[in-house]
């Protein structure tokens, strides 16, 4: 993936944040429980955390052009290139534990997107971009992580 900007390597950001946004919404149309779609409203909430976080990021990084196609396709490949059915075939709809462990391995997988492109970067501002992101990420994975041991704990 060839990054040319920080303004670029934010937006890419944004916009898979934006598609796990609405890739969740979708998900609450599908999941039999409410108890299910109050465990996505949760993972949805740090996910809609991320977006404004990002997006203050590439407000502050100030003008520049970015191709809006380019980081679309960028960010469509990166994370949740499934969408909604990928989540189906990946069996997160059985249980609420299962949303979460669908929810931390896309963590896992943006952490390590993040970190690989901060290491492909030749400005030090990009990389710097991409690993401040990439902390963002692992602090909700922490936050999923807990979680689910919390609930294995309670089903013992």
């Amino acid at each position: 993936m060839n990054i040319r900007n920080e303004r670029e390597a934010l937006s890419i950001a944004v916009e898979m944040e934006k598609r796990a946004c609405k890739t969740y919404e979708r998900a609450k149309m599908m999941l039999p429980t409410e108890e299910m779609i109050e465990a996505v409203n949760d993972i949805l909430q740090d996910e809609s955390r991320h977006v404004v976080r990002f997006q203050a990021m590439l407000d502050k990084a100030g003008a520049g052009q970015v191709d809006a196609s380019l980081v679309s396709a960028m960010a469509g490949v990166a994370l949740f290139p499934g969408g909604v059915m990928n989540m189906h075939r990946e069996a997160a709809f059985r249980s609420v534990m299962d949303l979460y462990k669908f929810a931390a391995q896309s963590e896992r997988e943006a952490v390590e997107f993040y970190t690989a492109c901060a290491d492909k970067c030749e400005s030090a501002d990009i990389a710097a971009a991409f690993l401040s992101i990439a902390g963002e990420e692992s602090m909700h994975l922490i936050t999923l992580e807990k979680t689910l041991e919390k609930m294995k704990a309670e089903n013992k």
